[in-house]
């Protein structure tokens, strides 16, 4: 998987925009990511509706669904 066409992406402790956690990381477009899982509930950013996704790789933490595309 890799980040979509964004400047940068956040990666939050806890998967939600609005769940009370923190930015953790940024990560630039384009950047490999491992995912490891997924959340059921889905969420709606910018008009883009996705689960959020947990990451192992190259940091760990949660990323917006609609901001990652699958590796090439």
């Amino acid at each position: 998987m890799r980040t979509a066409d964004r400047a940068l992406v956040n990666v939050r402790s806890v998967p939600g925009s609005g769940a009370g956690g923190t930015v953790v990381d940024k990560l630039e477009s384009g950047t490999p990511v491992h995912a490891v899982m997924r959340t059921v509930k889905e969420e709606t950013i910018e008009g883009i509706t996705a689960p959020w996704v947990m990451i192992a790789q190259p940091c760990e933490g949660w990323v917006f669904g609609g901001y990652t595309a699958p590796a090439e």
